[in-house]
């Protein structure tokens, strides 16, 4: 069976990972108390594979992820919305004022809504009509909206297009990249964040719940970030990692794999502050779980 790359569209990928249906079900009932059996009919496994020209890992078949319904479920979750992230502020620090912003898969409008306040002209997308309302509620310019679908009316208008905790949740990351850039101008920034899935996690938590299908449908880590400039017209500015927190999954499982559960204990009774400065020996060992890529589109050739 061929099956192409989500990244490259070539089909030099193979077959890494067998993961069983039940899991991914039962996963979902215990930690949120959604059933996601509609998402699997028929199948009793789903595959994860791997784009061989750019590490990018992905799940397979494609047609398994969430929908509107899904992410309006989600939207219910106190956690899953979060305010004024670590790669919100990154980015703010890297764009020049009085940028024209478009983010595309903005939620219910954090970024947007501190980007509008500093003066910067913002448009949002969205496909969650739920957190569309809010955006609006809000005041802000949000749409619900593919890309593909704003592009026509938009090409080359903006000055960064960005994405934080988006592209996970894309299978047809061709199409995402190939649009925002399309939506760029020469010259112009493209920003994106997501989960940091690097081989050490990937490893020793690959059954993450919300790190499987119907939610995410792809794995990435800066590896794939470094290949992009391959295959679409971008440059790297630079690449990023949020650094430790305590908090942060990613520091658990390290611990747990390593029989050190009692600093899992120790550091809930502890200042924030001091704590993460006490996580300073391992930065070398695990990275931070979000990554975010500036890139640059290249100029039109005269």
């Amino acid at each position: 069976m061929t099956v192409k790359s989500p990244v490259t569209l070539s089909d030099n990928t193979k077959l890494i990972e067998t993961i069983s249906i039940n899991i991914i079900i039962e996963g979902y009932r215990k930690l949120l108390d959604i059933d996601v059996s509609e998402y699997f009919v028929g199948l009793h496994n789903i595959f994860i594979y791997e784009c061989l020209d750019t590490g990018f890992r992905f799940y397979y078949p494609e047609n398994i992820f969430g929908n509107e319904k899904f992410y309006a479920e989600l939207q219910t979750k106190d956690f899953y919305y979060n305010p004024w992230i670590w790669e919100n502020k990154t980015a703010l620090n890297n764009i020049v004022p009085g940028s024209k912003i478009l983010e595309a898969g903005c939620g219910t409008g954090s970024f947007l809504e501190v980007m509008s306040k500093k003066g910067f002209n913002c448009t949002g997308l969205e496909l969650n009509q739920a957190a569309v309302t809010v955006c609006q509620q809000k005041g802000l310019n949000v749409y619900k909206q593919l890309l593909e679908e704003h592009v026509t009316a938009h090409a080359e208008m903006y000055d960064v297009v960005c994405s934080f905790q988006v592209l996970e949740h894309v299978y047809d990351v061709n199409s995402f990249i190939t649009t925002s850039l399309q939506c760029l101008k020469p010259g112009g920034k493209l920003i994106i964040a997501v989960p940091n899935n690097n081989p050490w996690y990937y490893k020793y938590d690959k059954l993450n719940t919300l790190n499987m299908p119907p939610h995410h449908s792809g794995l990435w880590n800066k590896k794939t970030f470094l290949q992009l400039p391959r295959f679409f017209p971008v440059k790297i500015i630079k690449i990023l990692h949020e650094p430790l927190n305590h908090r942060v999954p990613y520091v658990h499982v390290f611990l747990k794999h390593f029989k050190l559960n009692i600093f899992n204990k120790i550091f809930k009774s502890i200042p924030p502050g001091i704590t993460n400065r006490s996580l300073l020996p391992l930065k070398w060992l695990v990275q931070g779980k979000c990554v975010l890529a500036i890139f640059e589109k290249k100029k039109n050739k005269r």
